[in-house]
């Protein structure tokens, strides 16, 4: 599985899986602010780039995100990653018990909005889900 190297700090990691033409992000802990939104927005560059429309998230190490956060995603992320051509999300949910269920309402919120959502306890279970669709 060849990958490219997307964004990297402390907080969150992204790759850009070649073949699959799947973004995939880590989440190291705590993910917040500038460096958490420039992750995202420099993952959706890549996925419309590449014309890809899948994206693995390793949320396992991330607890809730600050509302802050959550406001910028409804209104800037949300409208940009949806028009550069999401479809298929696989979750591999938060250790922590309120991340857990804020990925569980965001994973309901993008499924009323077309995106196909599954959750995982693994990225290999997650990584096997996306590669079942055939683009």
């Amino acid at each position: 599985m060849a990958k490219i190297e997307i964004f990297k700090n402390e907080q969150i990691s992204v790759y850009y899986l070649l073949e699959e033409k799947i973004i995939y992000h880590v989440m190291h802990g705590q993910v917040e602010g500038q460096p958490f939104r420039d992750a995202l927005l420099a993952a959706t560059d890549v996925l419309m780039k590449n014309k890809a429309s899948k994206w693995l998230s390793d949320d396992r190490l991330n607890p809730a995100l600050k509302q802050a956060d959550q406001k910028w995603i409804l209104e800037v992320w949300q409208p940009k990653v949806l028009k550069a051509g999401w479809k298929y999300w696989a979750i591999i949910l938060p250790e922590d018990a309120v991340g857990k269920l804020r990925m569980s309402v965001m994973a309901t919120q993008y499924a009323k909005l077309g995106v196909k959502v599954n959750a995982f306890s693994s990225p290999e279970e997650g990584l096997t889900w996306l590669k079942s669709f055939k683009i």
